[in-house]
C-alpha cells in the first residue's frame, strides 16, 4: 500500500490525479521523448537521487490536461551505461536499422544463437 502523504514519493501525482490535476514536472535532464502513440510515450532522462545520477527510462500517459509519468520505468546506474549502450549499438546493427550516414546494417538472423538465461557470457 503506498503512503499518498509522502510529498517524494515518484508516482504521487498520479496516485493523487484528479481529472482536472495539473501535470507534474519531469524532473532531470529531458535527453529523449520516444513518440509511441497518441496515449503514450517513453520518456528518458539523466536524473540523480539522494546524490547518486541515473539514467530512467519511464512511460508517461496523456491524461486530460497534459502528460504524466506511470509507474513503468527503468532506472540505469551510470557504470551500467557503456553495457547498455553497447547492446543497444548491437541490437540496431542485428535489426538493420539505418545508421547515421544512412547505411542500411545487415539484416537477417542473430549472429548470436538464442539466449539460454546463462549470464556467464554477459559482460560486467
Amino acid at each position: 500500500m503506498t503512503n499518498d502523504g509522502d510529498q517524494h514519493h515518484p508516482d504521487r501525482s498520479r496516485l493523487l490525479r484528479t481529472p482536472d490535476a495539473e501535470p507534474p514536472e519531469s524532473t532531470g535532464r529531458k535527453l529523449a521523448v520516444v513518440p509511441h502513440d497518441t496515449t503514450a510515450e517513453p520518456r528518458i532522462t539523466l536524473d540523480e537521487y539522494e546524490g547518486h545520477p541515473y539514467v530512467q527510462l519511464r512511460a508517461w500517459e496523456r491524461g486530460a490536461t497534459g502528460w504524466f509519468p506511470t509507474r513503468k520505468d527503468v532506472t540505469i546506474r551510470l557504470r551500467e551505461l557503456q553495457a547498455v549502450a553497447d547492446a543497444l549499438r548491437e541490437a540496431l546493427e542485428i535489426a538493420g536499422v539505418l545508421n547515421a550516414k544512412g547505411e542500411r546494417h545487415p539484416v537477417g538472423r542473430s549472429p548470436l544463437p538464442p539466449w539460454d538465461g546463462d549470464d556467464e557470457d554477459i559482460a560486467d
